[in-house]
């Protein structure tokens, strides 16, 4: 019986000769191209206009200077008082570049640079001896605020395109600052010392019009805290989200059937539920942690402490159940893996984000929960490449399930990245009658989950007792939190019962547990379920349905490993031939001269990227 077969993208046709052809110029030419050009020279005078854009994938994605505020480097921090500091919105510490291989100083940048994000009419606090480089913040269409950093990320096709990166970034005078330890395509470029008046965009923009990289893009990085959460909310006591008794006026019955998941299956200690946020309290008596923390903004160990986010996120998920303390996590045996981010320091958060999927990857993780996001419409594609190394390699291959909040703006929108990578989980927050929360519902708080096309799930998200840093550091006195709201605290809730499913069943395939918990949602009686998508019927404010770890853990018994055949990260170039009775076929290519045959019984499931070069061709029996 035929249960699946889809076919999500379209499969991308291409000859390779032309493009061999057209990089056959040796890089002498092309940079003295590229340095005569005088269409690619873009100054300050320029930048002075209406709109501004930089290239995403392959697109231009306008933005407009607010001219209000301005992102400044300055010399002596020790010196930028508090009187100056005060105007500052945001602000922070420039590092200093790696030591390059071999020992030898560190390249070009002095140390005791600062940054801060300022009011335009405070910058003659500032000598302007001091002043190392400053732009504008800028705006995208849907009115969300960036601040544009003094560095660039660049993406090489292949490693063979280091040499002209370095000879390119040399005659502009930029500084390589490093090459990513995990993604060794990626390079970050600093603009602190380049002569002139451009900054971070218009050499992203030089860079990505040379036609030679992947990917070329600014540092951006959201002024709006990119954490999902509201915090102003009244006491509540009770775990209803796991056992919904009827509490605060809730739907009896209205949870996660929590108390018969948990006959089944309580987690197990090889599946590891990474938490990319705040950092968590190592010594919190309450949470059942991995034998490792990393903090992503210094690439070291242990995790360090910025905020009480993580905290509470990851008790959730892993706080202990059964041992006198607090409260029950979902997935109580399985261990939570911290990984910290300071989101305050916007300079440079998403390669640190990407550091931090990167590091959970090569810990072999199973689960990335992430309760953050942001509403705007600007993209960083080295954040996207990290979250799809994560979905495609994690767990050997089989592929890590990462868990997106939607955010808590009440928009017809989820948040980035959520809506940029469909193979997420993207989850919003239910009240306790399993609504979609609504701005002053229950709470009487100004917000409301964000609700559209991606949203997957909706979980509790409306008083959620959870772990807290211990004492006066955590949102409350105590050692718990009883009142966690937004989509951060449905976010867990999502990557517990992925964390249960994958504890019993560790053979199932990312793909496989997105789909059991999708299908196994419960559909809510006040929503109509018409449209039909892609795990089935689907609902604009709610997705799949409420969250519900039970149905998920009876879905997944009826999937085995039994005849599945993985046909993956597969280069064809002859006759091959693919036979079984349910198939997963991703990361393929067949080349001009290949012929690829699949032959199936139940369920053939093609992801991308799967490509086929003019003359390739493929048989679906």
């Amino acid at each position: 019986m035929i249960r699946r077969f889809k076919l999500p993208y379209a499969l991308v046709a291409f000859c390779g000769l032309f493009c061999l052809l057209g990089c056959s110029d040796p890089i002498g030419e092309e940079m003295s191209a590229v340095t005569s050009s005088e269409q690619r020279s873009t100054k300050t005078e320029a930048r002075n206009v209406a709109t501004r854009f930089y290239y995403y994938r392959g697109e231009k994605l306008f933005l407009t200077p607010t001219f209000e505020k301005v992102f400044v480097v300055y010399r002596d921090i020790s010196s930028f008082s508090s009187e100056k500091r005060s105007d500052a919105i945001f602000s922070g510490s420039v590092l200093s570049a790696e030591t390059p291989s071999g020992g030898g100083v560190p390249n070009a940048i002095e140390s005791g640079l600062g940054w801060a994000v300022v009011p335009t009419t405070s910058l003659q606090k500032l000598s302007s001896n001091d002043i190392v480089y400053r732009t504008s913040t800028l705006k995208d269409s849907s009115g969300e605020e960036y601040g544009l950093g003094y560095t660039v990320y660049v993406k090489l096709k292949t490693p063979r395109d280091e040499t002209f990166l370095r000879n390119l970034a040399k005659t502009y005078g930029l500084t390589v600052v490093r090459q990513n330890e995990f993604m060794p395509l990626w390079f970050v470029l600093s603009c602190l010392y380049a002569p002139g008046d451009r900054d971070a965009l218009d050499y992203a923009n030089l860079f990505a019009e040379t036609k030679r990289f992947e990917a070329s893009e600014p540092d951006l990085f959201p002024l709006r805290s990119m954490l999902n959460t509201t915090l102003d909310d009244p006491l509540y006591h009770f775990q209803w989200g796991l056992n919904n008794t009827g509490q605060r006026n809730g739907t009896l019955g209205v949870d996660i059937s929590y108390e018969n998941a948990r006959l089944i299956t309580a987690g197990s200690k090889d599946i590891v539920v990474a938490v990319i946020d705040e950092g968590v309290d190592l010594t919190h008596p309450d949470l059942n942690l991995f034998s490792r923390s990393y903090d992503a903004v210094s690439r070291t160990s242990p995790c360090k402490i910025y905020g009480s986010h993580g905290t509470a996120c990851a008790g959730i998920i892993g706080a202990r159940c059964s041992n006198s303390l607090g409260i029950s996590g979902i997935a109580p045996e399985c261990p939570i893996l911290p990984i910290s981010i300071n989101f305050s320091d916007r300079v440079g958060i998403y390669e640190a984000i990407s550091n931090a999927f990167n590091f959970a990857v090569e810990q072999g993780v199973a689960v990335i929960s992430n309760s953050w996001g942001g509403s705007g419409s600007a993209g960083m594609s080295i954040l996207e490449d990290a979250i799809r190394r994560s979905l495609n390699t994690g767990r050997n291959g089989l592929g890590c399930i990462v868990v997106f909040a939607t955010g808590n703006e009440d928009l017809a929108e989820i948040s980035y990245p959520a809506r940029a990578i469909s193979e997420v989980l993207a989850v919003g927050a239910m009240d306790p009658n399993g609504n979609r929360k609504r701005p002053m519902a229950f709470d009487n708080i100004d917000w409301g989950s964000n609700y559209g096309e991606g949203l997957d799930l909706i979980a509790p998200g409306v008083f959620i007792p959870t772990t807290d840093i211990q004492g006066y550091r955590g949102y409350d006195p105590s050692d718990y939190f009883l009142e966690f709201n937004g989509t951060s605290s449905a976010c867990p809730h999502v990557a517990g019962v992925a964390a249960l499913v994958l504890s019993k069943y560790p053979f199932l395939n990312r793909s496989e547990v997105n789909e059991i918990l999708c299908k196994s949602a419960v559909k809510i009686p006040a929503y109509d379920f018409s449209r039909q998508d892609k795990y089935g019927d689907w609902n604009n404010e709610v997705g799949y349905g409420r969250l519900d770890a039970y149905s998920a853990l009876l879905t997944a018994s009826t999937y085995n490993d039994e005849g599945v055949v993985y046909f993956q990260n597969k280069q064809v170039y002859s006759d091959v031939s693919v036979s079984g009775g349910r198939i997963v076929s991703d990361h393929v290519k067949v080349f001009s001269n290949g012929y690829l045959t699949f032959k199936y019984d139940r369920e053939l499931t093609i992801d991308a990227p799967f490509d086929i070069e003019y003359g390739g061709q493929v048989s679906i029996l």
